[in-house]
């Protein structure tokens, strides 16, 4: 009974560090989801300890209650740490000086201002992969997914000049969009069917047919 409580204190900091953080851009719902379940596994927990001192069968009917529940938990962790596993696609970008005023406006919570900004500055410089990572992230952020497609349509197009891990990272995010946004599931999987057509031996092939699976 202590190892339990041990493993839902830990649950219970996981839970709230996935819901707090922001742990998947645009998926703290997931997070707050994981919570939620939480939150009720560990009054189970409460009611499983209770139900030992009034008898064994309202014992086990908590203790089956509590299995069923985890149960319900254990998909929700599989669907966190596969949306990780593809990297932030900004990860690795270096952001320049032109980038600094629309840095500002994110950190300000301004999302349409920095979007705005990003807009300028490829406007000016249509080959900066960088801003056009930028302005795909935050116009999903934004909840604004059909401009958010058509940036990350744009940055496709200069795919020689991103590595596999951001190349992965926009179709994988593009597909995401199509599937759970858009309902366009057609288009869903033709993305992801690009990353094991193109990258067959990687890990994110890997994950990308299991994702294909599901679609």
């Amino acid at each position: 009974m202590t190892i339990l409580l041990c493993i839902l204190l830990a649950l219970g900091g996981v839970s709230i560090y996935l819901a707090y953080s922001g742990y998947i851009p645009g998926h703290t719902d997931l997070g707050w989801a994981f919570l939620g379940v939480y939150l009720i596994v560990y009054l189970m927990f409460a009611i499983a300890w209770v139900s030992t001192i009034t008898g064994p069968f309202s014992s086990m009917f908590a203790v089956v209650g509590l299995a069923l529940l985890l149960a319900l938990e254990a998909p929700l962790v599989v669907e966190l740490v596969s949306q990780s596993v593809m990297p932030d696609p900004s990860k690795g970008l270096k952001l320049i000086e032109v980038h600094t005023e629309a840095e500002r406006k994110v950190a300000e919570d301004d999302l349409p201002g920095a979007i705005a900004e990003y807009e300028k500055v490829i406007a000016e410089n249509p080959v900066d992969v960088v801003a056009r990572f930028r302005l795909a992230e935050l116009c999903y952020e934004d909840h604004k997914y059909h401009k958010a497609v058509t940036a990350y349509e744009a940055l496709l197009s200069y795919t020689q000049k991103l590595d596999i891990s951001q190349h992965c990272s926009a179709l994988t995010r593009l597909s995401e969009i199509y599937a759970q946004r858009l309902g366009d599931v057609e288009s869903a999987r033709r993305h992801i069917q690009t990353i094991i057509e193109t990258y067959p031996d990687s890990k994110y092939a890997s994950y990308a047919r299991d994702r294909l699976d599901n679609l």
